[in-house]
């Protein structure tokens, strides 16, 4: 079963719920890419990156990633290992913080 099928099968909330997140998903995204793709070349570089993410963190209140942490998280979610985070590879990892924190909020 493929992940249209999966998705279609499941309850017509569930499918609704579904696509919320995953337009909330692409507007924090396009979010991201506004105000950290400095340089305009539609990936994150280890520096665009570490900008958010320290951001990121503080606004949910943690403290700033140490140079360990940020590799960690680099490493994780730079599935392609080209050395830059795309959009695809960012909207995994809200996903998974979304998915870790509860869903989100309309």
């Amino acid at each position: 079963m493929d992940f249209v099928e999966r998705t279609y099968e499941k309850p017509i909330y569930n499918r609704r719920m579904y696509f919320e997140e995953q337009d909330f998903i692409r507007e924090q995204v396009h979010k991201i890419w506004v105000k950290y793709d400095i340089n305009r070349s539609g990936a994150l570089d280890k520096v665009e990156t570490a900008n958010f993410l320290k951001d990121f963190c503080a606004s949910n209140g943690k403290p700033s990633p140490n140079m360990q942490t940020y590799t960690r998280f680099f490493i994780e979610f730079d599935k392609n290992r080209d050395g830059l985070i795309s959009k695809q590879e960012m909207a995994r990892f809200i996903k998974t913080f979304l998915d870790s924190n509860g869903g989100y909020a309309n």
